[in-house]
């Protein structure tokens, strides 16, 4: 196995152990503080959230994706995006700062106002780190970056908690996202081996800009439009409506962040020193989508028949209006490791054509938001699917051209993989109808729908399935022999 492949694999390995281990924290601490506060809580900080996670694109997509990209990286360019960063977030505070009032006047909602200044503190905290963190991505160093996000993640869930227990309601979620930014960001320090120096170039930042651009605009644009259902459910309806949609979404789209979003970050790094020979790295492409599909369509698919009781069991009835919006967002998500194909045109210096299909798909999106959102909360988040349904046959088209991937190679990859999630899908959902408690049923649903799904895919002998069986094996021998020689 060679030394490259070696670092794609463990880096993948790393980075879902980091995403799992912090998501499975945020997870139980999401499912305590459910059961402490009420949704109308959940409600005011995903009003806020809409406007605090589009600024925090520039921080985390911005100038920083220069860092894991750019071939010839030199400390100047280091240093000039480090404090470029941080001017950004100093900006970006102040723009929201001022807008808050406006922003509460909209939803009206004054208590928004402070709760949105503090929350957008987390905007500075994160240019403290962002530069730091893309150089572990770029060295692939992920297991730095596992330790980072865990102490953060447990402060935060620390002092969520204890402020949720002692009755601060909303602003229990705001202050422990700040102390989860104040713990990442000085680990980061500790840990990574780069120091800032007063150092700031015009030329640098031109050079870095022209890249960094085409991928900021892609991920503006999208958190964008992924915004507009909540600003619209926020204003149009209520804030626990609000509230069910971000919780009802929040399984799915955590599940495909642990999964996908492992796999593109490594794939991002490793694609890019595929440049001079895609025929190697479209090979790598089509293995990594195989394992990603094999991973996560059975979980969304599952996600979807399991809805019900999942969401009585732990969020209790009191929840139980988000079951719909679970079901929604799981087939929406189905179809997310595609997203690898992104990228692909990424690393090979084609962000263009990425965000030319971002804001088409977007576009798309939106009009159908406005064309049903007086309907009803559900069937406007519904129309979503119509327009991913739709480009994802146009992409088809797009990486036949840009990657040289063969439509039929491309179905060949997510058929199989498909249809076997779907078989599963349906023998799990009629355990539903036998009416047992949500605990019961759960159980029965989890350990029958694995055993289904391996069994089926051992049978058919599944490309995604043979493939990871095959890289794991040696690692896993390796490991045992050294335990047990």
């Amino acid at each position: 196995m060679s030394s490259l492949k070696q670092q794609i694999i463990l880096g993948f390995i790393w980075r879902f152990l980091q995403n799992i281990g912090t998501q499975a924290i945020s997870f139980i601490v999401s499912l305590v503080l459910a059961r402490l506060l009420m949704p109308s809580d959940f409600g005011l900080i995903a009003m806020i959230t809409v406007f605090t996670s589009i600024a925090g694109v520039f921080i985390s997509t911005g100038l920083s994706s220069s860092v894991i990209q750019k071939k010839d990286l030199s400390e100047l360019d280091i240093n000039t995006i480090f404090h470029s960063g941080i001017i950004l977030s100093i900006i970006l505070y102040v723009i929201l700062f001022f807008a808050a009032t406006s922003i509460a006047h909209f939803y009206n909602e004054p208590q928004l106002i402070p709760l949105l200044r503090a929350q957008s503190l987390s905007l500075i905290i994160s240019a403290v780190y962002s530069t730091q963190q893309a150089l572990l991505i770029r060295r692939m160093q992920f297991k730095k970056s596992f330790v980072a996000t865990l102490f953060g993640v447990c402060i935060q869930g620390l002092i969520g908690v204890f402020l949720a227990f002692n009755g601060l309601g909303a602003w229990a979620l705001v202050l422990s996202n700040i102390a989860n930014s104040i713990a990442c960001a000085t680990v980061m320090w500790v840990i990574v081996k780069w120091t800032p120096r007063f150092q700031f170039s015009i030329n640098s930042f031109k050079q870095v800009f022209s890249f960094s651009f085409k991928m900021l605009s892609v991920s503006l644009v999208h958190s964008i439009f992924q915004n507009i259902q909540s600003l619209i459910i926020g204003k149009q309806y209520s804030g626990s409506d609000l509230a069910y949609f971000n919780r009802g979404s929040q399984f799915p789209y955590l599940i495909m962040l642990q999964v996908d979003g492992s796999m593109n970050t490594v794939l991002f790094s490793s694609l890019s020193k595929y440049q001079d020979d895609w025929n190697s790295g479209l090979r790598l492409l089509r293995h990594s989508m195989r394992t990603s599909l094999f991973v996560s369509m059975p979980l969304m698919i599952g996600l979807c028949a399991a809805a019900e009781p999942l969401i009585l069991f732990l969020l209790t009835d009191k929840w139980i209006d988000s079951v719909p919006y679970v079901r929604i967002a799981s087939i929406i998500s189905l179809f997310w490791p595609l997203s690898a194909q992104k990228s692909a045109l990424n690393a090979l210096g084609k962000s263009g054509i990425t965000l030319a299909m971002n804001i088409c798909s977007n576009l798309l999106t939106v009009l159908l938001v406005f064309l049903t959102y007086k309907v009803s909360v559900i069937i406007m988040v519904a129309s979503s699917i119509v327009s991913s349904t739709i480009f994802l046959v146009i992409g088809f088209f797009v990486y036949r051209k840009n990657l040289n991937y063969r439509i039929r190679d491309q179905i060949q990859d997510i058929a199989p993989t498909l249809v076997i999630s779907l078989i599963m899908g349906v023998i799990i959902y009629s355990i539903t109808h036998l009416h047992f408690l949500p605990f019961i049923t759960l159980t029965i649903q989890i350990t029958l729908g694995v055993s289904v799904y391996l069994l089926l895919s051992h049978l058919f002998k599944l490309k995604g399935y043979m493939y990871l069986v095959t890289l794991l094996r040696p690692y896993i021998s390796r490991k045992l022999h050294n335990v047990f020689p």
